[in-house]
């Protein structure tokens, strides 16, 4: 899905179609609808090289699924995960090839920041809603302690626990671009402690753990 709407969003601004393809050469978004889950060939040796290819029209018609263009490495965190096609000819769209590839890359650079930073805010969710249930008699404090030290939270911290509710008609801003709660964001900068934990618990609802 991510691929689609890089390769959408590229195509319209740019005006050649973009495909995206995964290491294995098969497109995984394109301008072309059509195109996605096809094989891009070019892509194969793109990958083996790590560089950029150009390809007329006549070279692209010996190869599968190819059309006359340039086709870049994209590389995550050094790792080299798919390719990126600009379809035109060479001459035209080649010099469009550095803004391309480095467009996808940090589209999907964010990506997997927010996923990380999400998949984090789940995690220390998961977390307090345990510390609010804890029960001693049913759970060792040491499965807790280890569970939070996972989160590289230390529970031996003294901190102080504060419970927020904010009603209907608060004129604080439901989100922010960040994809977490405004109320939440102020409330992490209220308490900027490297140890305090702040976490929304329900709509409207949070628990902060403030050292």
């Amino acid at each position: 899905a991510l691929a689609q709407q890089i390769a959408s969003e590229t195509t319209a601004l740019v005006g050649f179609n973009i495909v995206i393809t995964d290491a294995n050469g098969i497109v995984l978004g394109s301008g072309d609808m059509s195109r996605v889950g096809t094989l891009h060939e070019a892509s194969l040796d793109v990958v083996r090289t790590r560089l950029p290819a150009t390809h007329s029209a006549a070279e692209a018609s010996a190869l599968h699924g190819v059309k006359p263009g340039v086709t870049l490495p994209i590389l995550l965190n050094g790792h080299l995960i798919g390719t990126v096609g600009i379809t035109g000819s060479p001459a035209k769209v080649t010099r469009f090839g550095l803004l391309v590839e480095r467009q996808t890359e940090i589209l999907l650079h964010q990506a997997s920041l927010l996923r990380t930073g999400l998949q984090h805010q789940r995690d220390l969710e998961d977390l307090v809603h345990e510390i609010l249930a804890f029960d001693p008699e049913i759970t060792e404090a040491v499965a807790l302690l280890n569970q939070a030290r996972e989160q590289a939270v230390d529970l031996t911290v003294s901190r102080v626990g504060i419970a927020v509710q904010i009603n209907g008609r608060s004129s604080i801003p439901t989100m922010t671009t960040e994809l977490l709660p405004r109320a939440l964001v102020l409330l992490r900068e209220s308490f900027p402690h490297k140890h305090t934990i702040a976490v929304s618990i329900a709509a409207n609802r949070y628990v902060v753990f403030a050292h």
